[in-house]
């Protein structure tokens, strides 16, 4: 679990950098709060499938990238 989790901490990093947006805007445009996302990152707490399917919507990235 900890590499799938990892991946998906460096993909919302590299979605944040390439949209030059703050961590706060992302976390408001998939409905959860800046606090959340940050865990996320850390690796303290899970994307949850619905908001991975929403994250993916949002940027166009596969879901299937998110979980590679």
């Amino acid at each position: 679990m900890t590499y799938i989790i990892s991946r998906m901490d460096k993909l919302i990093r590299e979605i944040l950098k390439k949209r030059g947006i703050t961590q706060a805007v992302l976390a408001a445009e998939i409905g959860i709060s800046r606090t959340q996302l940050c865990r996320i990152l850390k690796g303290t707490r899970r994307l949850s499938v619905n908001k991975v399917i929403q994250l993916s919507k949002i940027t166009g990235i596969p879901i299937e990238r998110f979980y590679r």
